[in-house]
């Protein structure tokens, strides 16, 4: 299993995004904010600890086909695995059911119901599968 530093990450982060981040805490991330500012400083953090961290997006036209792709990933990637994107916030899965994401949330959100959520707006909670990203590491192979 590959061990990333958290706080040594944290602190890269702030650093890496200084001059954003008057506008990031006042008006938050889009998606291409999110890739730019967030996803390629982590890439570049990890390549100096000699570990590759790869994302896409989650691209899926029904909720059913959503909550699979999520259900799937969690279980070969783990907890933190995917960043989500839901009601114009970010958040993290913790683990996902059948009927429950249980989330790993700095507003201590803590489930999202299945019953609740839709990747329209027709629902208490919007999904938004291209604003969810699907994170995997491994070590980079010491093999030249």
């Amino acid at each position: 299993m590959v061990d990333i530093d958290a706080e040594a990450l944290f602190y890269y982060l702030i650093r890496h995004m200084s001059g954003h981040l008057p506008s990031v805490m006042l008006d938050g991330l889009r998606p291409g904010q999110l890739r730019r500012l967030v996803l390629a400083a982590c890439r570049q953090f990890c390549t100096k600890q000699r570990i590759n961290l790869n994302y896409r997006t989650c691209q899926c036209r029904s909720l059913d086909e959503y909550w699979q792709t999520l259900q799937d990933h969690i279980a070969i990637h783990g907890p933190g695995s995917v960043i989500l994107g839901v009601d114009e916030h970010w958040t993290c899965i913790r683990r996902i059911t059948s009927k429950t994401i249980l989330l790993a949330d700095s507003i201590d959100w803590k489930r999202l119901y299945r019953r609740h959520v839709s990747i329209k707006c027709d629902a208490s909670h919007q999904l938004f599968p291209n604003a969810t990203f699907l994170l995997n590491i491994s070590e980079v192979s010491r093999e030249r």
